[in-house]
């Protein structure tokens, strides 16, 4: 048989926040989560609920719910959603449910975000396949040369889809790893530099690589995915000839940062803010000839949080751009 104790233990390890208040609007109850966020205490009880509270945006909070709402609705209180479910126990008892919903309206937001740009994305390539396969299909007798042109745009466009979505994996699946995990095997960042020089040994740009010879606690994939995207960055919008890449542990920070450089020309200020934004893509100041699929540096962006760092970007010594990239190693 459950008891009343019995009971009240099993809702303070409830979510929700869940309170129960008579006609009066005294409080009868609270779980631990109402009390965390409206920072309830024992001597609460038996209180009026306005007795209760302690800042000028509850009790405006409470004035929406009380009084605004019969029993069911969505209130913004500090910055996060809160589903709000309202009722009766019996004629002198009443009680409010709230569950945060915060993380269900972003996703939904993302999700709604992501298939519209995604769409957009997919559109153009697909329109080029579509006009060139036409074009040579209904033509016959083209000539050789523009046959060639038409199935070398064709490839472009069919490596930018293949890109495309293999970003939008590869993102979609960071956006959904644990935080809290741990990197068991340090890696070396020797190992990672030399497997990067020998992918970039025609890329067009004469690439200078300059690092500490120690192991980190990161995930390899992850330093690589950072490494990657970055001096992709740099090769395609960057009109230098050089690429500087620079990888070094900070022992004391127990942390890695690493630096991208390019010889530019520079990014504007109004755009560097919008640059890690998942499908950005910046304006016709940088290179136009070459185009990414605008989700490179959201990645970058995405794996420095997981690691609990940042990444930035600002003016260099070359007249270009310098990436900085900090992770802090996760070890036990």
């Amino acid at each position: 048989m459950i008891t009343l104790e019995n009971l009240f233990a099993l809702l303070n390890k409830v979510s929700d926040a869940i309170i129960v208040y008579d006609e009066k609007r005294n409080l009868i109850y609270f779980n631990n989560t109402s009390a965390q966020l409206f920072s309830f205490s024992p001597t609460d009880l038996n209180k009026n609920i306005y007795a209760a509270l302690r800042h000028l945006e509850s009790i405006n909070f409470f004035n929406e719910i009380l009084d605004g709402i019969k029993y069911e609705c969505e209130i913004n209180y500090k910055g996060e959603v809160f589903l709000i479910k309202k009722g009766d126990i019996n004629k002198n008892l009443f009680y409010i449910i709230m569950s945060n919903i915060t993380a269900q309206k972003n996703y939904n937001s993302f999700k709604t975000e992501i298939i519209g740009n995604l769409t957009h994305e997919l559109k153009t390539p697909l329109a080029l396949i579509a006009n060139y396969a036409e074009t040579l299909m209904l033509n016959k007798n083209i000539e050789e040369s523009k046959r060639e042109l038409f199935i070398n745009k064709i490839y472009d466009a069919v490596q930018r889809l293949n890109e495309l979505v293999t970003d939008v994996i590869y993102l979609h699946k960071l956006e959904h790893e644990k935080v809290d995990f741990v990197v068991e095997d340090p890696i070396c960042i020797k190992d990672v530099i030399d497997e990067l020089r020998l992918n970039y040994e025609n890329c067009g740009k004469k690439l200078f690589f300059e690092y500490t010879k120690e192991k980190i606690f990161v995930h390899k994939v992850h330093l690589i995915s950072v490494l990657k995207n970055l001096i992709d960055n740099a090769i395609k919008y960057s009109m230098g000839k050089n690429v500087y890449v620079m990888v070094k542990k900070e022992g004391q920070l127990k942390s890695v940062t690493v630096y991208v450089d390019d010889e530019g020309p520079i990014i504007p200020e109004a755009e560097k803010k919008r640059i890690f934004e998942r499908f950005y893509t910046v304006s016709k100041s940088r290179n136009k000839e070459k185009s990414g699929t605008g989700l490179g540096l959201a990645i970058v962006k995405h794996i420095s949080q997981m690691y609990k760092g940042f990444v930035s970007v600002y003016e260099n010594k070359y007249g270009g751009n310098r990436f900085e990239v900090v992770l802090f190693e996760k070890n036990k």
